[in-house]
């Protein structure tokens, strides 16, 4: 017994002093800073672009929004790195495009939020586009040959607003043309899409795409057309819930 006692104090205290610092088992663990976008009535473009850049080069990869409208007047740092991007529900967190892309916008300054890289999330939110303006892409999910596009994840989110887009949302595999092709593996769950102008939602080079619950609407747009296309959806089939009943197509007849 004695000799059990002895062992015991030493390896306490080899644990409560190393080094010179006192440790208490696990309330020293170091745990990652949360990652949090903090609600403004002005633009929050500046604090978007932080929580980003502080999500890629840290060990927490999810930020968080409250419950506010988040409002931007420029486009914000896109989603990359597996980062995951969560609100407080879709009628509670608003993105809220503030700024006009127009319809000659270019590439980049067409987009509101854009997801581009492998494994990333968005959630329980709203994308929405202010009252008056117009053009560009709600939600742009795309792949190039130089950053390839997977397992992106949609759920829970809203894309509306009392403006409206050239396209809704676009998932964007028109640039990826090397190994592996195309803009893979976006799955969406409970995701409505109003107001767009040329199409509700694209889907062009997809690869392993799945939508269920929500869907496409006109909203203050002009059109609920679904589009779907290019050499990699070739192969894919598409189903739909149309008019009451189960529609389906091939890749081939879509483009």
């Amino acid at each position: 017994m004695k000799k059990l006692a002895l062992v015991a104090t030493l390896l306490l205290a080899a644990v409560l002093v190393i080094g010179g610092q006192v440790l208490r088992g696990d309330a020293d663990i170091v745990t990652p800073t949360q990652v949090q976008v903090p609600c403004s009535s002005g633009d929050s473009t500046p604090a978007w672009n932080a929580a980003i850049a502080q999500a890629l080069g840290g060990t927490d990869k999810v930020v968080h929004l409250f419950a506010c409208t988040y409002h931007f007047s420029s486009p914000p740092a896109p989603i990359t790195g597996g980062i995951e991007v969560i609100g407080q529900g879709l009628y509670s967190t608003f993105l809220e495009r503030d700024y006009s892309p127009g319809p000659t916008c270019a590439a980049a300054a067409c987009e509101f939020i854009q997801v581009a890289d492998i494994g990333e999330t968005i959630k329980d939110l709203a994308i929405f586009a202010r009252t008056g303006t117009a053009g560009g892409w709600g939600l742009h999910v795309v792949s190039t040959d130089v950053r390839k596009t997977n397992f992106v994840s949609l759920d829970n989110v809203y894309v509306s607003g009392y403006g409206t887009y050239a396209v809704s949302v676009f998932i964007d595999g028109l640039n990826s043309h090397s190994p592996l092709q195309g803009v893979r593996a976006v799955h969406l769950t409970n995701v409505s899409v109003f107001n767009g102008t040329v199409f509700g939602f694209e889907c062009w080079n997809c690869v392993d795409m799945n939508w269920q619950g929500g869907g496409v609407w006109q909203g203050f747009g002009s059109t609920q057309h679904v589009v779907v296309g290019g050499p990699s959806s070739a192969v894919d089939m598409v189903a739909a819930f149309v008019n009451g009943g189960d529609v389906y197509w091939t890749g081939s007849q879509l483009q």
